[in-house]
């Protein structure tokens, strides 16, 4: 009896740890960590807003089992906060994030997402053009990244965004959104990207805008309908890297204070109506990889002062009107690829040193007034093939060795054409060579040429030159006899073998 008792006791003790510890257990899942209610109907209802009302079904959007790509959230001791939410398709990453009723809009339920830092709309509203919602300004004290792009907004940017002190990228690239670039941007002092580009925003750019934004590397305002001077506070930027204020309509001189943006990697400024010199400070750019100036009304001569940036990569000066030589310190761009100088009005010729750049791809000097002969050697021009491009400098001739080598590669860029632009052989070296030529290729009426880019079809490729002399042409038979004397001979052989 007394062993059963003691059973008894132990079998009562084990019942009471097992339910303590159950009852502990039970309490601690029913104290997890949940989604802040506030926020979890927020959450319901920006899905709703953009037709994925299927997220209502879903307990706790922020526990592992209930999360999907495009919303992030991170614990606070009992509860757990969202901190980013997007969606629409990024084509350009092939990331797909919730997708977009037709009829999708930003809710305002929007600002009670308090500890969002991350907040994205990709394509969502283009079917439904809307202002963006002044209700995401509330968002102040968290917000970090705002990407409305390609969204279908509409109307004037709210001021109310100026309360997101700490924004660092703000990119509305795509919209339709118009008005003068608000000065409140100036407030934004912990912003280090934004794109502002492919909307509707005109007027002249107010100097303080560039106020205070000491941490911006990216800064693109391209395609818009901005006009009047770039203010010289543009060069309070220091930090930029990046700078595109292409497609726009600017016009007067580029400002001096360019030159001081020293960490920039790119500048575009093309398609504009800039005019006048360019500021020498533009030297001062001494990290800068690309540099787009076409389409623009400089109409002075190219400053020697841009050889001295030797890490670009790419000079882009198209159409821009330029007049005067092409400087020979361009030979200096050590690290050059990408070469473009069409269209202008250079006059005088192509400095040889032109041809010592080891790196370039490709080389543009075609529709300007060059003259004489061309530096270039065979090598050179065969390394480049139709990526070197003369055509349209009337003056420009070929020295007849050089044209003679370069023509006799198939795979050469210089073909023989009938149709103009055609680069004549220079006058010393054709009086020299009477027999250069043939009518076959160039009218009797005409001096033997060589034109660029070609539009030949593969394994239509004639010689360039062809005999045409009495010399020539017994030569050319004496050739043929040998070679038949020698094929006999190697018959006979053979037979008697």
């Amino acid at each position: 009896m007394k062993f059963i008792r003691a059973c008894d006791v132990i079998l009562f003790v084990m019942i009471v740890v097992v339910y303590e510890v159950g009852g502990r257990s039970w309490r601690c899942v029913a104290m997890a960590a949940r989604t802040d209610p506030v926020e979890l109907q927020a959450v319901y209802a920006m899905m709703a807003a953009t037709g994925n009302g299927w997220a209502a079904s879903i307990p706790d959007v922020c526990v592992k089992s209930g999360r999907w790509h495009g919303i992030e959230c991170v614990q606070d001791g009992d509860y757990y906060h969202v901190v980013e939410l997007s969606f629409g398709l990024v084509t350009d990453q092939a990331t797909a994030f919730p997708s977009c009723a037709q009829h999708s809009f930003i809710s305002p339920a929007v600002a009670n997402l308090t500890h969002l830092r991350k907040l994205g709309y990709f394509a969502c509203c283009m079917e439904n053009p809307q202002r963006i919602p002044s209700e995401i300004g509330r968002l102040g004290d968290s917000l970090e990244a705002l990407h409305l792009r390609n969204n279908g907004h509409v109307g004037i940017i709210p001021e109310e965004l100026a309360g997101l002190i700490k924004l660092r990228t703000f990119d509305v690239h795509g919209n339709s959104l118009a008005g003068t670039m608000p000065i409140w941007l100036s407030s934004l002092t912990e912003l280090e990207a934004m794109d502002i580009s492919d909307n509707t925003f005109g007027g002249e750019v107010d100097g303080r805008t560039f106020d205070n934004l000491e941490r911006l590397t990216v800064f693109d305002a391209s395609d818009n309908e901005f006009v009047g001077a770039l203010p010289d506070s543009i060069g309070r930027l220091r930090t930029l890297q990046k700078l595109d204020l292409s497609y726009n309509n600017f016009t007067g001189a580029i400002p001096t204070t360019i030159g001081d943006l020293s960490r920039l990697l790119s500048l575009n400024l093309a398609h504009n109506r800039f005019s006048g010199p360019l500021p020498e400070t533009m030297s001062n750019l001494s990290n800068l990889k690309s540099l787009d100036l076409q389409r623009n009304c400089f109409r002075v001569p190219i400053p020697a002062s841009l050889g001295k940036l030797v890490k670009l990569e790419g000079l882009v000066l198209s159409e821009s009107e330029f007049v005067g030589p092409i400087p020979s310190s361009f030979g200096s761009l050590s690290n050059i690829r990408a070469l473009f100088l069409d269209g202008n009005k250079l006059t005088g010729t192509i400095p040889p040193a032109l041809g010592d750049l080891t790196r370039v791809y490709e080389l543009e000097l075609s529709s300007n007034l060059l003259a004489g002969p061309v530096p270039f050697s065979s090598s050179f021009v065969s390394r480049l093939g139709r990526r070197l491009r003369l055509q349209n400098n009337e003056g420009l001739c070929y020295e007849f060795k050089t044209a003679d080598s370069l023509t006799s590669d198939p795979g050469s860029t210089i073909r023989p054409s009938e149709q103009p632009p055609q680069l004549k052989i220079c006058s010393s070296s054709s009086s020299n060579n009477q027999s250069v030529g043939s009518s076959e290729f160039f009218p009797p009426s005409h001096h033997p040429s060589i034109a660029l880019d070609s539009v030949a079809p593969a394994g239509s490729l004639k010689p360039a030159f062809e005999p045409s002399s009495a010399c020539s042409r017994i030569s050319y038979l004496s050739y043929h006899a040998v070679k038949c004397f020698w094929f006999m001979t190697f018959l006979v052989i053979m037979s008697r073998c």
